[in-house]
C-alpha cells in the first residue's frame, strides 16, 4: 500500500507577492466568488498527485451588464461568421458533387 500524505491546498491572498502586481490591481478587489475545497494526495515514494474525488475548487467572476452585453454581441458575430462559412462549404460541396 502506498504511503500517502494528505494535502489540502488553499488559495490565500498572502501567497501572491504584492510587489509583482500592478498598482491599479493592488487597490481594487475583484468581484469574484470562490470556494477552496480541492484535496490532493501525494505519494511519498513517487511524488505522484492523486485528486480526491468529490472535492473541487471553483472561481466565478461576476460580470457587469455592459461586459455581458459585449460578450453576447461578440458571440452573435462569431456565430454569424460560422454560419456563413458552413453555407459556403455546403455550396462548394454541392458544386463538387454536381460535377462528378
Amino acid at each position: 500500500m502506498l504511503n500517502l500524505i494528505y494535502l489540502k491546498f488553499r488559495l490565500e491572498s498572502s501567497r501572491f507577492m504584492q510587489r509583482n502586481l500592478p498598482e491599479s490591481i493592488r487597490e481594487t478587489s475583484p468581484d469574484v466568488s470562490s470556494q477552496d475545497g480541492l484535496e490532493i494526495k501525494v505519494c511519498v515514494r513517487t511524488y505522484r498527485l492523486f485528486y480526491v474525488s468529490q472535492s473541487e475548487d471553483f472561481i466565478w467572476k461576476y460580470r457587469s451588464r455592459e461586459e455581458a452585453a459585449g460578450n453576447s454581441q461578440q458571440l452573435h458575430r462569431q456565430n454569424e461568421l460560422r454560419r456563413k462559412w458552413i453555407d459556403k462549404s455546403k455550396g462548394l460541396t454541392d458544386q463538387v458533387l454536381g460535377t462528378i
